[in-house]
């Protein structure tokens, strides 16, 4: 799989950055660490039992015919409508941008909506995986998250090749992958 054996562990506040070229296993590892696809290896990945969320321009519902008042009231059903057109509007969709559909939103407008909804609710997640979701992002959506990133309380493991965002994130620590 890796050239080197991989070895590391994270507390609440770290920020691991995955490094390597592409297609030396950054996405892998990061469906790995979340639960999502078994390694052909020997090893194995002790992690608590927190929420997580996962950041990337391409989410899997960005097509959800839903409106996004619709989705923010599914994720956040104890809100009140009034509560999710506040919450929504702080994140930029105000008046009729809250029917909008998730498919029309821009890549850091759908990043943002992400944010919201695994953020906004009673469980708030302790691991953060984001996956070369800056690509795409203006730059102001870019220091927004990266921004983000760096304030989150849970674990955030990334992977990109942006030197700037990264070192805007502040790593506590780096893994280089190399596929073997």
């Amino acid at each position: 799989m890796w050239r080197k054996p991989l070895s590391f562990s994270a507390t609440g506040g770290d920020r691991i950055r995955l490094n390597g070229h592409n297609g030396a296993g950054k996405s892998l590892l990061i469906r790995h660490l979340r639960g999502g696809r078994e390694l052909a290896s020997s090893g194995t990945v002790a992690c608590s039992k927190h929420e997580s969320m996962l950041l990337r321009a391409e989410t899997e519902v960005s097509h959800e015919p839903r409106s996004l008042l619709q989705l923010a009231h599914e994720k956040l059903p104890d809100f009140s409508e009034c509560e999710l057109r506040r919450l929504l509007g702080s994140y930029g969709y105000r008046g009729e941008r809250v029917f909008d559909r998730q498919a029309n939103l821009s890549a850091g407008e759908r990043i943002r909506l992400q944010i919201l909804l695994a953020t906004a609710g009673k469980i708030t997640p302790g691991f953060c995986f984001f996956d070369e979701a800056e690509v795409g992002l203006d730059f102001e959506s870019r220091l927004a998250v990266a921004d983000f990133l760096r304030r989150f309380m849970g674990v955030v493991v990334f992977a990109t090749h942006d030197d700037l965002f990264a070192r805007r994130i502040e790593a506590t620590l780096e893994v280089t992958l190399e596929r073997s």
